[in-house]
């Protein structure tokens, strides 16, 4: 769809609101990333070989764990088709939320513009910070 973005999740819980719940949450999240998310991540790789020759170990562990950050408004993102099914006990809901571009380029665009006022605001701060330094040092050279 050329108009909105779209997200799916499923999740399941022994309460059917809490499956619903899980659902649309998963997908808003999935939402907020494909609008802007800040990644971050720690990989460890670590080998050994112990003992000689063809007796040795070669003795491997690898990890990695990533986080992902987004935050974003998802003012305008709706719940556009829900299923919800009972499985051995459980629930299972299906979601489709989506939201459409226009406000997503309308908050990504205001966005951009408080992180512009931001940046300029701690331009304006530091210049002041620089020009009162100088100010000091002027005045303790006209003091000596």
């Amino acid at each position: 769809d050329d108009d909105h973005l779209h997200a799916v999740s499923s999740a399941t819980s022994r309460d059917m609101q809490l499956a619903i719940d899980k659902a649309k949450t998963t997908a808003q999240t999935d939402l907020a990333q494909q609008l802007g998310t800040r990644l971050g991540n720690l990989t460890r790789q670590f080998g050994e070989e112990t003992g000689l020759e063809e007796d040795s170990q070669l003795l491997s562990q690898f990890s990695s764990a990533t986080k992902a950050v987004a935050d974003q408004s998802m003012s305008g993102a709706r719940v556009e088709k829900q299923q919800l099914q009972a499985e051995r006990g459980i629930y299972r809901s299906y979601v489709l939320v989506r939201l459409p571009i226009g406000q997503a380029n309308q908050l990504l665009m205001k966005k951009i513009k408080a992180d512009q006022a931001l940046h300029t605001r701690l331009r304006g701060t530091q210049a002041y910070a620089d020009l009162d330094l100088e100010l000091q040092q002027l005045a303790e050279r006209k003091g000596q």
